[in-house]
């Protein structure tokens, strides 16, 4: 499904396309970067409901 911002825009540039790349590479790096914080924060207990424990 397109999104709505693209729709009508059959072809975007090189240049767009890499922008588009490097911001989906920054996004995913901060929400990873989030959820590890997130865990790193967490108690043990809850560490290991997370990550799994063995």
């Amino acid at each position: 499904m397109p999104l709505p911002e693209f729709e009508g825009k059959p072809n975007i540039s090189q240049a767009e396309l890499v922008e588009r790349k490097n911001f989906a590479r920054k996004r995913e790096k901060e929400l990873y970067g989030r959820a590890v914080k997130a865990v790193m924060e967490a108690g043990p207990e809850f560490k290991d409901a997370i990550m799994g424990s063995d």
